[in-house]
């Protein structure tokens, strides 16, 4: 009788192998939806983020334009100093939302060699228009080391020119 009971409680092989091939599977679909809860986050935080920062860049640029306006208008050197002094960091603060987008898109697998090529192409246009700007400051920079007024005048001309003719349309 005891072992009657014993043949009752006792799963056949086949019970067996269908609750190993339940919990193996459970495991899997445990990994698989980890995976997907992962590639969410970087899908819908780190890209769109990165991608906003990048829509942001137009703005940024622009007041890098008018920092390089308003440093046009300074009327002595210290508030030209003052006023050129945040033009790194607004540059640096630029190329950094270009290159966040950039790790964002490849790691969201988006970053196809079309992507990659409008990223190259953003990057060579703002490279131009800082090296317009950069030029239209070192025009400025001589504005205040000439030793005349009528030198600092041709300076404050010339880099106003450069700004409207080689940076300006640099920036569009």
């Amino acid at each position: 009788m005891l072992r009657n009971r014993l043949q009752l409680f006792r799963p056949h092989w086949s019970q067996v192998l269908i609750s190993l091939l339940v919990i193996v599977l459970g495991w899997v679909s445990a990994q698989a939806m980890n995976q997907v809860d992962r590639d969410l986050r970087v899908l819908y935080t780190d890209y769109t983020l990165a991608a906003t920062d990048l829509a942001h860049i137009m703005a940024d640029m622009m007041r890098y334009r008018n920092t390089i306006i308003r440093a046009l208008e300074a009327q002595t050197q210290q508030d030209f100093e003052r006023i050129t002094a945040s033009l790194p960091d607004q540059r640096a603060h630029i190329y950094e939302a270009v290159d966040r987008y950039a790790v964002a898109s490849t790691r969201a697998a988006r970053g196809g060699p079309g992507e990659q090529l409008v990223l190259q192409a953003v990057r060579e246009s703002l490279d131009a228009y800082f090296a317009a700007a950069r030029k239209t400051v070192g025009l400025l920079t001589q504005v205040w080391a000439s030793g005349s007024p009528q030198e600092a005048a041709e300076f404050r001309h010339q880099a106003e020119l450069h700004a409207a003719d080689n940076a300006g349309p640099k920036l569009v």
